[in-house]
């Protein structure tokens, strides 16, 4: 199975079949986000999520969440409850594939981001490399969670670069 995963800005939603957040990062681009993909996944454990926010009214909405979440979702979302505790992102992604997503554009947060790449389903990482800088702890980073052990850092090559402006835009492949 080939699904081809990316974690990247908004302007390469189009590319994209379906676009995957976090039930955090849903929150926090509020309820007015509607992007241009025909799915929108959103992961999420609680299961409390703004049902009425353009991102989960429009397309085709996919609740991906493990069985441990007994919320009850309301029929206007597809859902998708994959066996244990947490959620088998190996599973998950061919389940998305079955559903006719072939590349999904993710856009975090980094705990999600942290969970696909540790993983191995990522297939293509794109930065943004721009003069914003943010200071203070538990600032947001691409991935978060536990450290990865040095043999199993994870490594990617640059495959493409653009600059525009004071920002430099990255491409990194497995």
């Amino acid at each position: 199975m080939i699904i081809s995963s990316c974690i990247a800005s908004k302007t390469l939603e189009n590319k994209a079949d379906g676009v995957l957040v976090g039930e955090g990062s849903l929150r926090a681009s509020g309820s007015t986000w509607n992007p241009k993909t025909a799915f929108r996944v959103v992961v999420t454990e609680s299961g409390r999520l703004d049902f009425e926010s353009e991102f989960l009214k429009n397309g085709t909405p996919v609740v991906l969440t493990s069985e441990a979440c007994t919320f009850p979702f309301p029929d206007s979302v597809r859902v998708i409850r994959l066996p244990g505790n947490r959620i088998d992102w190996s599973v998950a992604m061919e389940r998305l594939y079955d559903l006719g997503i072939k590349k999904l554009n993710v856009l975090g947060g980094s705990v999600v981001n942290s969970q696909l790449i540790r993983a191995e389903v990522i297939d293509e990482i794109f930065l943004t490399i721009a003069p914003k800088i943010k200071l203070g702890e538990g600032v947001p980073t691409i991935a978060d969670g536990e450290p990865l052990l040095r043999s199993e850092v994870k490594h990617f090559n640059l495959i493409e670069h653009h600059r525009i402006g004071s920002e430099l835009f990255l491409r990194y492949r497995r």
